[in-house]
């Protein structure tokens, strides 16, 4: 003899499970960690430079490449976007310097502010459909080159005020925030 259908449907059997759990709380920055940000690269003049590096976050998967060119120390303050993840993530970030930086041609004082968001992730995230993000920030001091050009007649090498900067080593980002939203914090 069968089982009712309404008996069965008592144990849960036809309920998608909810790997998400039931007890919803923002996740800590622990949870969203750690990410590390690799083959940071600064090329350029105050004036025009560009920027990229790699961002990978261990325990979420996200995995992509953050770059932009045709900067100047004006425009570093606007939030640029990334790559699309691999996961769907969307990650941004913005870059800033001192002016005081681009007369040292041997090396260079970099901060670059990560934000990254997670949508419907229930690997880390309480709440399905809310959308998770944190915030965070790499300070790196690294080693540059002056690039320098031919000028003038004899084809003499001058410096021509460019810069080479680049650290390709692992540098852990410093998560400061977690919150839900759309936006980077103000």
């Amino acid at each position: 003899m069968a089982t009712p259908l309404h008996h069965l449907q008592g144990f849960g059997l036809f309920k998608r499970q909810n790997t998400c759990g039931n007890n919803a709380q923002q996740p800590q920055s622990d949870d969203l960690g750690p990410v590390t940000a690799s083959n940071l690269k600064v090329e350029g003049t105050r004036e025009q430079f560009s920027i990229s590096f790699s961002l990978r976050n261990e325990n979420t998967g996200i995995d992509t490449t953050c770059s932009k060119d045709k900067l100047s120390i004006g425009s570093t303050d606007t939030w640029l976007s990334c790559a699309p993840a691999n996961t769907g993530a969307i990650a941004k970030f913005k870059y800033s310097t001192d002016d005081d930086d681009w007369n040292n041609p041997t090396s260079q004082s970099v901060t670059v502010d990560i934000y990254w968001q997670f949508v419907e992730c229930c690997a880390i995230c309480p709440e399905r459909g809310v959308t998770y993000y944190s915030y965070g920030n790499v300070n790196r001091d690294i080693h540059c080159t002056t690039a320098s050009q031919k000028r003038g007649v004899l084809g003499s090498r001058q410096n021509s005020g460019a810069v080479s900067c680049n650290e390709q080593n692992a540098i852990p980002v410093s998560v400061t925030d977690v919150g839900t939203g759309n936006q980077p914090p103000q």
